[in-house]
């Protein structure tokens, strides 16, 4: 098995099918969307971390580039998106390599902290791998018709979670994602 780091300017057509199908595999309800995008909400990752065995593509991580604010201060985040393990590979610890690979990448090109959204019912999984339940009176999205969305009005069985890396602790107040949501 290898594991590797792809700018996104290096993603070959072929790689990109092949990432898309993954995610349709493990995301059936939004086979439509990833059969014709890996980008959610248009967003695009500054690089992926992928997983091969036997040059086939078993697990990928998008990390976008992204400053929030939190209050009136901005911090760089490294925004986790597209986290997924084939299902015949599960329970291998690919995740935990496949994050361990992509966080420490942020932490060399010096962002503040990792930062995703998951489902409620999956986060002991990641907290599990050292990251942090997001603690905040509110969180902003700019929806994609422009408009600011706060979190509970976007997503009512997600969290958000983040991931020390410069920076040991995410300060609490309201935080805005400065876009969309990946």
């Amino acid at each position: 098995m290898h594991i590797e780091i792809v700018q996104e300017k290096r993603i070959t057509e072929s790689r990109d099918i092949e990432i898309r199908k993954l995610l349709c595999l493990c995301f059936p309800k939004d086979t439509c969307f990833f059969s014709k995008s890996r980008f959610w909400n248009q967003v695009v990752p500054e690089y992926t971390v992928i997983f091969q065995k036997h040059s086939a593509i078993i697990a990928h991580v998008s990390v976008i580039d992204r400053d929030i604010l939190i209050g009136n201060d901005k911090f760089h985040v490294a925004g986790i998106g597209s986290v997924c393990v084939h299902p015949s590979c599960r329970g291998k610890g690919l995740l935990k390599k496949l994050l361990a690979k992509a966080m420490k990448e942020a932490s060399e090109k010096g962002y503040d902290f990792g930062f995703l959204f998951c489902k409620i019912k999956i986060k002991n999984i990641y907290t599990n791998l050292g990251w942090r339940a997001v603690i905040a009176p509110d969180i902003i999205r700019i929806n994609p018709c422009g408009t600011e969305e706060n979190f509970q009005e976007w997503e009512n069985e997600d969290m958000a979670m983040y991931y020390p890396l410069s920076k040991n602790t995410l300060p609490v107040g309201v935080i805005h994602l400065q876009g969309i949501n990946w």
